[in-house]
């Protein structure tokens, strides 16, 4: 999901990803308009195999490889906050900010994410892309990584709760979770830009 064609027989991008080439789905806006903008989020269902399975997705804010992959269980309270508070107008009309808020939220998940792509990105030609880039992978691969394990974990006490006929606990261990991820997310993020 992250990756702009590096190593494939299209041999892209031909400078680097912060100034694409080609169309993917982790895009990044163009300089020379090859593209519509940047990816705004990326998601993962995977598939429900046995009953005991949770419906889930892995979500990640804004381009897949400049973010992380947060779960999202759809047995949960609902959303954090700050995966609720993208920043932007609600064209539902549901929205608790006002119309013109479309910029930096810090409550925002979301807007960290495209702060953290500004910070790699840093100019229109993106020639910190590649250094910054590595950087943000070195960060949060591993705790992507840990996250995949641990939902395992996670989903089989959830599992038990649920067979055991204890619903609360089993939607308190799946939000608290996502919640735990969402607040490590934002703090890697802050870490990351505060190099």
């Amino acid at each position: 999901m992250s990756d702009h064609y590096e190593g494939t027989f299209l041999q892209g991008p031909m400078f680097n990803a912060g100034t694409p080439d080609f169309l993917s789905i982790c895009m990044h806006s163009s300089p020379g308009k090859f593209t519509w903008g940047n990816t705004a989020s990326s998601s993962i269902f995977p598939t429900v195999k046995k009953d005991d399975d949770f419906a889930m997705m892995w979500w990640a804010p804004v381009t897949p490889c400049t973010s992380i992959y947060i779960p999202m269980y759809v047995d949960s309270v609902g959303l954090p906050e700050a995966v609720s508070d993208a920043g932007k107008a609600d064209v539902s009309g549901t929205s608790t900010r006002p119309a013109d808020a479309n910029d930096f939220t810090e409550s925002s998940l979301w807007w960290w994410f495209q702060a953290l792509l500004d910070w790699a990105k840093t100019d229109e030609d993106s020639r910190t892309y590649v250094e910054r880039q590595q950087m943000i992978r070195d960060k949060l691969d591993p705790i992507q990584q840990d996250w995949f394990e641990r939902a395992k974990d996670v989903e089989r006490r959830a599992a038990e709760q649920r067979q055991a006929g204890d619903t609360d606990a089993m939607v308190s261990t799946l939000s608290e979770f996502t919640d735990e991820c969402v607040t490590v997310a934002i703090a890697a993020a802050r870490e990351l830009m505060g190099r």
